[in-house]
């Protein structure tokens, strides 16, 4: 599907609206399959357009063109339909009950802020700058020597890289990119925290799992203040990874209410109750996807994204890629178009042909040396969305100076 305006999208609600909700007439009507009626009407819910997705009963207009054999498959998929949609509501009441009783939070919008999706049309400059962080592991201890020298971390380099993300943001939109903003996104994308997944990262924490909590919590409101201060709005959206879980082994269900960045987040919207300014959105699912400028965006850890291993010398780009391939063929199943999908976790800065794999703050480990990958700077993505001209601009904001070239004379021993 093209990518369709905010117009276009009302047109065609109203017209599904005519048509009682109806895919199949909708679709005639339009020249389009009704799976694409689905996904235009789903978009036009993600852009704050007004909808009312009803459930198509037995004998509708939606099951007309079903043959008489496939009547009660299709009784028996809306059946689990609604079985799936009373689980889901079952489970927002039980993180309803969670956010209001131990972060004294009011439920959780539904709604985007306007601002993200409208499009003032006598402000042709107008953009959207969306910094994309992810994989902190803050609290996580590499130390130079085991690493030939070329890396470091520990709680006050986290820091100090942290600060220099947010000031180099700051500095890039302001100083490089000539645009006018109406927010700015603030992208969470998962592996805040170190956590204790696996022996050694137990033994070897700088800072570990709570106090890291509590730490990054504090740091990065104080960075969401900033950019409050220079852009006006930051929408604030945050997904878990695989470092916060608090389960050894990786688990399906409840994947966000088992994981200590969710902690992270509600700490974060706790500290800016009242500031309409900042605005928040945690889903449940651990997948975020939404929308700017009518661009459908999808962010995912990449601890999910149907797609492990290496591929020899090519390295993390090709699993990344058919990651990105395996999500947006998901999402399409799901009638939800993704124009552009962000994930983390394999700490490679990449530009591909979905999207964008984000680097880290923790940069080059031991774990990198041992699996002989390819030495980088710690970097984390900052990307500009434009109304029709898609992302106009991306920086790789690198938080440390080019490393030096090493030889045996000067390696790191000790």
């Amino acid at each position: 599907m093209s990518h369709l305006t905010l117009d276009e999208l009302q047109r065609r609600v109203d017209i599904w609206k005519e048509e009682n909700g109806s895919w199949a007439a909708t679709g005639r009507r339009l020249g389009i399959q009704p799976s694409s009626v689905r996904g235009c009407i789903v978009s036009a819910g993600h852009a704050g357009i007004d909808i009312d997705l009803p459930v198509p009963a037995a004998g509708a207009d939606n099951a007309s063109d079903l043959k008489p054999t496939d009547k009660q498959r299709y009784q028996d998929t809306i059946n689990r339909l609604l079985a799936e949609k009373r689980d889901l509501t079952r489970k927002l009441y039980e993180q309803e009950d969670l956010r209001r009783l131990a972060f004294s939070l009011a439920a959780a919008p539904i709604a985007p802020p306007h601002w993200t999706v409208k499009v003032i049309k006598e402000k042709p400059s107008l953009e959207c700058p969306v910094l994309f962080t992810s994989d902190f592991q803050y609290g996580e201890e590499i130390r130079k020597g085991e690493v030939d020298g070329v890396n470091e971390y520990n709680g006050e380099i986290a820091k100090m890289r942290y600060e220099l993300l947010i000031n180099r943001t700051i500095h890039l939109a302001f100083n490089h990119h000539n645009a006018v903003y109406p927010g700015i996104f603030y992208l969470r994308g998962g592996d805040a925290i170190s956590g204790r997944i696996h022996d050694e990262l137990c033994e070897t924490n700088s800072v570990d799992s709570v106090p890291a909590v509590m730490e990054l919590c504090a740091l990065e409101c104080w960075g969401i203040e900033q950019l409050e201060k220079k852009f006006g709005k930051v929408h604030v959206i945050s997904i878990g990874g695989n470092h916060g879980r608090m389960t050894v082994k990786p688990r399906h269900k409840r994947y966000l209410q088992t994981n200590l960045e969710l902690l992270i987040a509600w700490g974060i919207e706790k500290h800016f109750v009242g500031n309409s300014n900042v605005t928040f959105d945690t889903p449940i699912s651990g997948d975020a996807y939404f929308q700017i400028f009518g661009w459908n965006i999808l962010m995912q850890h990449g601890d999910r994204m149907g797609s492990r291993g290496g591929a020899g010398f090519v390295g993390p780009a090709a699993t990344i890629a058919r990651g990105h391939k395996k999500l947006i063929r998901q999402y399409a199943d799901k009638g939800l178009i993704v124009h552009c999908v962000l994930t983390g976790h394999l700490h490679c800065p990449l530009e591909l042909e979905d999207g964008f794999a984000n680097g880290s703050l923790a940069g080059y480990s031991e774990f990198a040396q041992t699996l002989r990958a390819k030495v980088g700077p710690p970097v984390q993505w900052l990307l500009f969305f434009h109304p029709e001209n898609f992302i106009t601009a991306r920086w790789k904001i690198q938080l440390e100076k080019p490393m030096p070239v090493h030889t045996p004379e000067n390696w790191v021993f000790a």
